[in-house]
């Protein structure tokens, strides 16, 4: 319905029947709907009501909350590929997975990760359990070190 359908229709309705049907809005409506109505008594019904900005984000909340975010989906993506190195490379000393786990430029706790799989693998279960409690320290939201860690029956950090 167009503006003057809309007047059209409106114009048989009583004054108690038009403040109802403004209730009805106002008490149903959105946020920004109730802002309008509100406009209106208070003014020449021209003014658009003030937007509420929302409250500045704190910049080293976000950069931390970006960091945590990165490393997870990082660690994640890591914690994959290195479970598929577990499955498909032979285990023998001084082997790949020796040399791959034992290597610095891997550094972090997804490196940790997989040497602490590549020890529980080969029944070191002290040293699993070391290097998954240090994965959580590291990274305390990744899902797979915390199933790694009650898997092998690590005590979690703090």
């Amino acid at each position: 319905m167009n503006r003057e359908q809309f007047f059209a229709v409106v114009s048989g309705l009583d004054e108690e029947r038009l403040r109802k049907a403004l209730w009805n809005l106002y008490w149903r409506g959105t946020a920004n709907v109730r802002e309008r109505i509100e406009v209106e008594p208070a003014g020449d019904g021209k003014a658009r009501p003030p937007r509420r900005a929302p409250a500045p984000a704190d910049p080293e909340t976000v950069r931390d909350e970006v960091e945590d975010f990165v490393s997870l989906a990082r660690a994640g993506a890591l914690a994959d590929w290195h479970a598929l190195l577990l499955e498909n490379l032979a285990d023998t000393d001084g082997g790949p997975l020796e040399r791959i786990a034992a290597h610095t430029a891997l550094g972090g706790p997804e490196h940790t990760f997989l040497a602490a799989r590549l020890a529980h693998r080969r029944n070191n279960a002290d040293v699993a359990r070391d290097l998954a409690a240090r994965c959580l320290h590291q990274l305390p939201g990744h899902h797979q070190f915390r199933e790694f860690v009650v898997e092998i029956g690590a005590t979690p950090p703090g």
